[in-house]
């Protein structure tokens, strides 16, 4: 039994009102504890939950504008521990999973009958029991915790006061502020309460004990005995037991001190103010050492004005990234009272990043006690940019001529060698020094290659001419062997802008030029191909495409030779793009086959299928090699298939919820009737309840079964239609089943067993709707399928073509779709479906197309 005595407030909230009002019904019924208030959609809820003390939720999930979860997302951002019941007709997985994760309390899912109402009873005052002992639970636990916050409070100049302001419990600071002990100031009258109540026309302590105030700050400077002047900054809070105020906490420090230096501080601030470069000032006697003052040119250089940063620590400057060396650097100083100096990166107010030169030093008094520390900040952004593109320069130079792959040497303004790299000398077997004041252009590079000594002067004159010169030239080794080279003439000027020198670099490209020939007489093969032929490196850069491109992407052939091949592929794609190509990469003997969109020349996206194969160890190719298929019309023609059985899925569950919901709500409405009257009407409202749910299983069939078809097996036609029999022809006992087949446990066909038995019960059941209780059903085999006929009263002619049509009926029984679903298994299986007239002048069904197993 539940240990709730008292009333229970719950708020019901489903979008079908009658449904809403005989869930509030039944469980007012099943418990009288429970006061239910019902609302029609989540935002109605929410307002009622505004308005009125709920203790419990109870929500339907598919409703309008917000859903359940929704509702619950909603719920818990302001009532974080509310319980929250889910009480939907849509279940399933994928609803139950969210729920959990939104933080739903209990999720229920909505039957047939009364029974489930004393479930849902039950799971309320379950959770709201379970509710009422965690919140006294906590209100207890926040007790606690402020009186652990007054024991932590009294490492300072800490006690409790009583509703008349004398001391009830003291520390020892407090003690010794006063020169006395705890026992003698424990039951004086403070000094300090009277003169915080004699400021205002209100007495703010007497708010703090009514509770209307909930602390109470400030300064107060007086006399007080056993001490003297002094200036004391205090807090008073209220000491609250079981939720009662029993006194209150007083915590107090003597600023005297701290307001002189402050006053002494102030003088000087108007000369600090047209100070050069920024200042600030901090206390260290107070914890964590916070700025008390800031000059105008410290807001200038950080943009943070001094309000801002009054009471902060200057780490507020260093951001998350700055360097750690410095910092520790400072900190270091600061521990050890002496002056330091530091350049790091900070951070402005609006997140820009400036290079600060800061240099603090101490302040002492005449006892030689740091009462201050000063710091100095000067934007020093630009020297460092400068010394970073000094060393940028200087390192890109350095790996430019140390690079082994690049032969680089350096000009004077006459062509003749000033330096030279090692990489330049291997090439000839020469040392520097036979180089350094020799023209370039009678170097060995260029003693067997006479013919190229006359570009080479050419190109000098060019670069010193200021002109970048970008050159290719084959030439010979001193052994004879040919090489190609690519380079350029890079001219080096002066600040008046003057060549001073100039700085050749060059590569050995002369793999690349045969690659290339032998891609051009690879590709050769390739003009025919109507997929388009791609090569690309290592790190998938186009190399080489076929002339398809210009077909399938609209693309010249050459205009996507150079790009990085992932900046074609929609970006949804790029991952699994990636992680194919780097599979390809890591394995020699791999191939991989994926889809994914490229972008054409025409901006819109094309699926492909691409084939890939790693030929990185190919003589002639050396790259990854894919193969791209147009396969646009197929996936669209796919997606559109999807989009279809997505849309029959939703009206399936649009069918699931607004039909079965008010067939709940007169069940549940027929159900309270019989028990209070007795009606003839009450079977026939029974009756079209029964055929109503009839109706929504056969469309909810249609709109997520009724075009798919299974495993195809065989299957033996009279086992399935005695099954169908049985089931239909419980309440027809004069009908009668028969086979017009000799042996028709031998008939086999090939089929979806489960589609089948559906298609032979719902003709057996048209049959005895339509023919009577007395009704004779034959079932017999055709040259290519099966009949199934009636003695009934038949089908006009004019109507044959009609019953398949969804909704088409004329029995007072039917639901309309019986035929339909026949028709629909019947063209699943690619199975033809005719009505005609029957050998008796009943109805006859004749199913062709039939794939008979042979024994």
């Amino acid at each position: 039994m539940s240990a709730i005595d008292d009333t229970v407030h719950v708020l019901h909230v489903d979008d079908e009102p009658d449904l809403a009002d005989l869930v509030a019904t039944y469980l007012e019924r099943e418990d009288d504890r429970l006061t239910v208030r019902t609302a029609t959609s989540a935002d109605e809820g929410l307002d009622v939950l505004a308005a009125h003390d709920i203790e419990c939720i109870v929500s339907d999930y598919d409703m309008p504008g917000r859903n359940g979860i929704a509702f619950l997302e909603a719920v818990r951002g302001e009532f974080p521990d509310l319980p929250f019941i889910l009480y939907t007709g849509k279940g399933s997985e994928e609803v139950a999973s969210a729920a959990i994760s939104a933080g739903v309390t209990d999720y229920l899912q909505k039957g047939s009958g009364i029974d489930q109402y004393t479930v849902l009873a039950n799971r309320i005052t379950n959770a709201v029991e379970s509710y009422r002992s965690r919140r006294a639970l906590a209100e207890r636990n926040r007790d606690l915790r402020r009186y652990e916050h007054m024991i932590n409070s009294m490492q300072e100049a800490a006690c409790i006061y009583d509703a008349d302001g004398r001391f009830v419990v003291v520390n020892e600071y407090l003690a010794d502020w006063y020169d006395t002990t705890r026992e003698a100031l424990e039951g004086e009258t403070s000094n300090l309460i009277p003169s915080i109540r004699e400021r205002g026309d209100e007495d703010p302590y007497r708010a703090l004990l009514d509770g209307r105030r909930e602390q109470l700050s400030g300064e107060v400077e007086a006399e007080f005995p056993g001490h003297g002047y002094a200036v004391l900054e205090y807090q008073l809070t209220p000491l609250l037991v079981d939720g009662a105020v029993e006194g209150v906490v007083g915590v107090a420090r003597d600023i005297t001190d701290s307001k002189e230096r402050q006053e002494e501080l102030h003088r000087n601030e108007r000369a600090m103010d047209e100070a050069p470069v920024g200042i600030t000032i901090s206390d260290p006697t107070r914890e964590d050492n916070p700025i008390i003052y800031a000059n105008d040119r410290f807001e200038e250089l950080t943009g943070y004005s001094e309000a801002d940063v009054r009471g902060r620590n200057c780490r507020l400057l260093q951001g998350e990234y700055t360097d750690p060396e410095p910092v520790a650097a400072m900190r270091e100083a600061i521990g050890e009272e002496r002056r330091v100096t530091v350049e790091l990166r900070n951070y402005r107010k609006d997140g820009t990043e400036f290079w600060n030169r800061v240099s603090i030093a101490p302040v002492r008094d005449e006892n030689g006690t740091v009462v201050n520390y000063v710091g100095f900040q000067q934007d020093i952004t630009d020297r460092k940019e400068r010394e970073r593109e000094l060393s940028r320069t200087e390192r890109r130079y350095q790996a430019v001529f140390d690079d082994p792959n690049i032969l680089v040497g350096l000009l004077d303004t006459d062509g003749t060698v000033l330096d030279i790299n090692r990489t330049a000398m291997e090439y000839v077997d020469v040392t520097t020094d036979e180089l350094v004041g020799t023209p370039f252009w009678e170097t060995p590079w260029f003693a067997h290659s006479a013919s190229v000594q006359g570009d080479v002067r050419d190109w000098i004159d060019r670069a010193l001419r200021g002109e970048y010169v970008e050159f290719e030239a084959d030439l010979l080794r001193p052994d004879g062997e040919p090489y190609t080279i690519e380079g350029v003439f890079r001219p080096v000027t002066n600040d008046d802008g003057d060549v001073v020198s100039l700085l050749i670099s060059d590569r050995d490209v002369t793999e690349r030029k045969q690659r290339e020939r032998e891609l051009e007489q690879y590709g050769a093969y390739l003009k025919e191909s109507t997929d388009i032929i791609t090569v690309l490196d290592g790190s998938g850069v186009i190399e080489y495409q076929s002339p398809a491109v210009e077909r399938v992407l609209g693309y010249e052939q050459s205009e996507l030779v150079g790009q990085d091949g992932f900046d074609l592929i929609h970006p949804d794609d790029v991952p699994q793009m990636r992680a194919a190509f780097t599979d390809l990469v890591s394995d020699p003997d791999s191939t991989v086959t994926v889809e994914c969109r490229f972008r054409a020349a025409d901006d819109e996206w094309r699926w492909l299928e691409v084939h890939g194969t790693n030929q990185l160890d190919h003589d002639a190719i050396e790259g990854i090699v894919t193969n791209s298929r147009d396969i646009t019309e197929r996936v669209e023609r796919e997606q559109a298939v999807q989009r279809e059985r997505d849309r029959l899925d939703e009206f399936a569950g649009v069918v699931s919820h607004d039909l079965r919901t008010p067939l709940n709500v007169v069940e549940g409405r027929l159900e309270m009737a019989r028990a209070e009257c007795d009606s003839e009407h009450l079977d026939a409202i029974d009756t079209a309840v029964d055929r109503m749910g009839r109706i929504i299983e056969d469309v909810l069939w249609l709109a997520r079964k009724g075009r798919e078809v299974g495993s195809m097996d065989a299957v033996a036609v009279q086992g399935v239609v005695d099954a169908a029999w049985e089931l239909v022809a419980d309440e027809a006992d004069q009908a009668e089943l028969r086979f017009a087949d000799e042996n028709p446990a031998g008939v086999t066909i090939e089929a979806d067993r489960d589609r089948l038995r559906q298609l032979i019960e719902n003709l057996l059941r048209n049959a005895l709707e339509h023919g009577g209780d007395d009704v004779t059903v034959t079932v017999g085999t055709l040259d290519d399928g099966f009949y199934i006929e009636d003695d009934g009263p038949g089908i006009p002619a004019a109507a044959r073509d009609d019953v398949f049509a969804a909704g088409y009926s004329t029995g007072e029984e039917g639901t309309g779709f019986g035929l339909t679903i026949v028709k629909q298994v019947a063209d699943a299986h690619g199975w033809a479906i005719r009505a005609t007239e029957g050998t008796d002048g009943g109805a006859r069904f004749d199913i062709t197309g039939v794939t008979f197993v042979a024994e």
